[in-house]
This record gives C-alpha cells, structure tokens and sequence, in this order.
C-alpha cells in the first residue's frame, strides 16, 4: 500500500504571520507521515477573504525560510503569490503551478477552519480537480465527512497568541524557531523592543 500523497507536490499557503512550529509539524506530517515528495509553503500576498496580514510579506517571507531551514530542501518557500499578485485565490495560484510544471502531481493541503469558509472561496470546485485536498483536523472545528480527511490535529499553537505575547513582552521559545525569533528581534516585528 503506497503512501497518500506519493509523488506529489504539496501546496501549503497561510499567512505564516509568524511562521511557528505548528507550521512545521504540518509539513513534518504531509512529507513524513503522508508520503509527499515536496512542500511549497507558500505566504499570502494579498488574503482574497479580507483578513490582513499586518507584517508586511518580504518579512513574513523571510521568516518562512528561516523557518524550513531544516528541511534540507523538501519543504520550499515561494513568492509565486506577490509574483501573480491579484486577489492571491488559491484556483490562480494552482492554475499557474499546472502551467508552469504540467506533469506534475499537486496536493492542496488546507486546516480544517477554512471548511466552513469553502463557499466563499473563488472556484472550489475547480480548485478540487487542480489539486488532490487534504484538510488537516485542527482542534475546535467540526470536519464531518469531508473526502479527503487526513485524521490528524496538530499541535495548539497560534500566530495571533504569538502576535499577542510578543506585543507584551512575553516569551515565545519553544513556540517559534530560533532563527524567526531573532529575525523578529532584529526587525522589532510586533512590536518588539530592538
């Protein structure tokens, strides 16, 4: 029996505002665990459903390199959205990796928080045949039956209560990459004291 997601490339987007460990462990578990043969992390450039990211993307994107650093290159982040740039839907975003490499074989990994948004999402249904879905259990949200499923949640931790601790002076090792830490301190990011 061959592994889930053999042979394929995995799309996992977010606005990675910061980057932490439970990002990690999802690209962990889908080359690990599910077999895919590349992550492409991939930052928001600009989120089609309103939310905003407050950290500009050349930062966000920096800290997702430092970020996969131990990957050894399975796992890769790309500009492709601030390249496109439009409305960052991820159907555009699938779209052009299928031109841009047409033989090979694309996954969609999503948390299981965006199921109940799948109804505003610009063509879910043509962004189902682009790519094979996983979705990821995230504790708090109910997935149902959804085909796809990959029975997993991963680690509780939040780029808002990172956000939120760093804003008050409050540590976040253990949550967040040595190498993201100190871009963050070096940067004063989210209101850190340089």
């Amino acid at each position: 029996m061959g592994a889930p997601l053999a042979g394929r490339k995995v799309v996992f987007g977010g606005s990675f505002d910061p980057p932490h460990f439970g990002h990690a462990s999802v690209c962990h578990y889908l080359l690990d665990c599910m077999g895919a043969e590349q992550v492409l992390m991939v930052p928001t450039f600009q989120h089609p459903l309103g939310k905003q990211s407050a950290t500009p993307f050349e930062h966000r994107f920096e800290m997702c390199r430092r970020l996969v650093r131990t990957f050894s290159g399975r796992v890769e982040v790309s500009a492709l959205e601030r390249e496109l740039g439009g409305a960052g839907r991820t159907f555009d975003l699938l779209k052009a990796l299928r031109e841009r490499e047409p033989d090979e074989r694309w996954a969609l990994c999503v948390g299981a928080d965006i199921l109940n948004e799948v109804e505003r999402w610009y063509r879910w249904d043509d962004i189902c045949e682009l790519a094979e879905v996983v979705v990821l259990g995230r504790s708090g949200y109910r997935v149902g039956d959804f085909a796809g499923l990959q029975p997993v949640t991963l680690p509780e931790i939040s780029s808002s209560e990172i956000r939120r601790k760093l804003g008050v002076g409050e540590s976040v090792w253990g949550w967040v990459p040595a190498g993201v830490i100190e871009y963050i301190g070096d940067l004063g990011l989210y209101g850190v004291q340089k």
